[in-house]
């Protein structure tokens, strides 16, 4: 699909249904030779060069523009698909090349999926409901040790156990926003606490600036002190200044005024220093240093590129290959004071996340683990807290801005034998559900998708297929002028050079493609040299056979009578001869 821009070519589409089928007086089950027909038909009538008043041959481009944007889509099984489910919004977005290979019911179901998502995403934005609820419930008499008669059936006991737990405190609030113009919005939220304590509350909020914000929150039934708050940001920092302003702040003492500054340390490098300081009653201080450092163990360091659909992405078969770990430490000075440090582990392929912390202080050592998962419209994250203050499970669970925690109380006393069983089942159950379901799921995910690719590639009707043949062709001549002149001089000669899939493995050694014309078309002078950060299937007389796949280039290639063998990632650059090339 072209990307050129036109201004006169935006200015004639509209956005009405079925608008380009309107444009070349097709049904919507016209025929891909009806579609080929009619747009020669129109060409020939509103081509500029048949037209010789000036104000005619304006008309006829912009009718012109018109049928060939009506012809490239409709023409394009695949973007035809997108236009008849998601409309002229549709060919906007930019869509991962393995969907071209996929059936069209699976496309079709695919696109619906994504225009039911549009459709509700675009009426939640109207007033961006959020809601959040928390559950704090005390479950300890089911693990403490049984207070009724040793003789009493599991039944009695199990019943005695349920009778005590009971709900220590309860809160839920939800909220809307309404946007009033570009730059400022309103948030009304209501907050219900339990016992029976009810609030309304509403925020305006305006954007300054890219960088500069302001807002400001105010109780909407009782007499409570305004706050607000101002927030800064750019490329290397961030800051907020939240204060509250009320009458009793004013007669008692200077309101209390609570500072957050953030700031990247070093130029090459993520580290971020935070510092985080209260002022006003109960006076606090906190600096903590965070250093995230990302990861890629794949052989082809380059980003993917495919869409949220699982069907349609290929990558590692383990999901421990790209990601991130960041780790802390800091201290907070408050009534309290203590030591803090964290590590965190990201793994973007799976989505999943590890950490770990602790705080140290004068009230004895406090430890967290956890996890968390995210798929596309929500999280689970779980969190176990061990301390002086006793053992707390607590589990968050987040879908399309609706938020649900539970933090259960296990024990009110420290207790290293339950948080040790509280931490090791949950574990036990991530890493078997690693093994048995997602490691397996993700194998077949990348079975299917390799022979989708195969069935693509071994098609030889396809139009990729008849272009890349096409293309072999034109350069055929090249690269036997090529061929002798670096014979001649006992230059660089390229023997045999494939492009494919750069894990053979999971049945997919078939999936590549032969390039050793196309490379032997650009040896210039003896020499070969390929820029780097970039996929080289944009190459001429190279072809895609595994869309979002890592891939490599494999080189057998002669030079000074001798034979060099190479292999280089997708986006990795060449330069050929080199000596470490050299086989025996």
């Amino acid at each position: 699909m072209s990307h050129d821009t036109n201004a006169d070519e935006a200015t004639t589409l509209t956005k009405e249904k079925d608008y380009l089928y309107t444009v070349l007086n097709l049904s919507k089950y016209a025929t891909p030779t009806e579609i080929k027909e009619r747009h020669r038909a129109l060409s020939l009538v509103f081509h500029p060069d048949k037209q010789h008043d000036e104000q005619t041959k304006d008309v006829a481009t912009k009718k012109f523009l018109e049928i060939q944007k009506a012809y490239e889509v409709l023409s394009d099984s695949f973007l035809r698909e997108v236009y008849d489910v998601l409309g002229e919004e549709g060919l906007k977005g930019k869509w991962a090349p393995s969907l071209r290979m996929m059936p069209a019911e699976e496309l079709r179901l695919l696109l619906k999926r994504a225009r039911d998502h549009r459709t509700q995403h675009q009426l939640e934005s109207l007033v961006r409901p959020r809601g959040s609820a928390t559950v704090a419930v005390d479950v300890s008499s089911l693990i403490e040790p049984y207070m009724g008669s040793p003789a009493d059936p599991w039944r009695t006991r199990l019943a005695h156990r349920m009778e005590d737990v009971r709900i220590m405190s309860a809160n839920v609030r939800h909220s809307i926003q309404k946007d009033l113009n570009g730059k400022t919005n309103i948030t009304a939220a209501a907050n219900i606490s339990r016992p029976g304590s009810l609030g309304f509350s509403g925020t305006v909020r305006h954007q300054f600036s890219p960088r500069l914000a302001f807002e400001v929150t105010s109780s909407l039934i009782r007499l409570q002190p305004l706050k607000f708050r101002t927030t800064y940001k750019d490329e290397e920092s961030a800051l907020t200044v939240t204060t509250y302003v009320g009458p009793q702040w004013l007669r008692l003492a200077p309101p209390p005024i609570n500072i957050q500054y953030a700031r990247r340390l070093f130029r090459k490098s993520l580290t971020e220093a935070a510092l985080a300081l209260h002022v006003g009653p109960r006076p606090s201080v906190s600096l903590s240093i965070i250093s995230p450092t990302p990861f890629d163990f794949s052989a082809d360091p380059s980003p993917l590129q495919f869409e949220d659909d699982s069907a349609t992405k290929i990558s590692s078969v383990s999901g421990l290959q790209q990601g991130a770990r960041a780790w802390s430490w800091g201290f907070i000075l408050d009534e309290n004071p203590r030591l803090t440090g964290s590590w965190n582990l990201h793994l973007s392929e799976l989505a999943l996340g590890l950490k770990m912390g602790f705080e140290l202080g004068a009230l004895g050592l406090t430890w967290l683990v956890g996890g968390s998962w995210a798929y596309d419209s929500g999280e689970i994250d779980a969190n176990l807290t061990v301390g002086q203050m006793g053992v707390i499970l607590k589990f968050e669970f987040a879908y399309l801005e609706q938020k649900l925690t539970l933090p259960l109380a296990l024990s009110f006393e420290y207790d290293p034998q339950l948080a040790f069983w509280a931490m090791c089942v949950p574990s036990t159950a991530l890493t078997c559900g690693y093994l048995f379901v997602i490691k397996p799921r993700r194998r077949k995910q990348r079975l299917q998708y390799i022979r989708a690719a195969r069935r693509a590639l071994k098609a030889s009707d396809s139009p990729a297929m008849r272009e890349i043949e096409a293309t072999a062709s034109m350069l055929k001549e090249t690269a036997k002028r090529h061929t002798e002149a670096e014979n001649a001089k006992d230059g660089l000669v390229i023997i045999e050079a494939t492009y494919g899939l750069l894990d053979p493995s999971l049945e997919g050694d078939d999936l590549v493609i032969n390039v050793t014309t196309a490379l032997q078309a650009l040896v210039n002078h003896s020499q070969l040299y390929i820029p780097g950060n970039r996929s080289k299937s944009g190459l001429q007389g190279f072809y895609d056979p595994a869309p979002s796949a890592h891939k490599t280039l494999r080189v057998r290639y002669r030079f000074r009578g001798r034979t060099h063998y190479a292999e280089y990632p997708d986006f990795a650059p060449i330069v050929l001869p080199q000596a470490d090339h050299l086989v025996g």
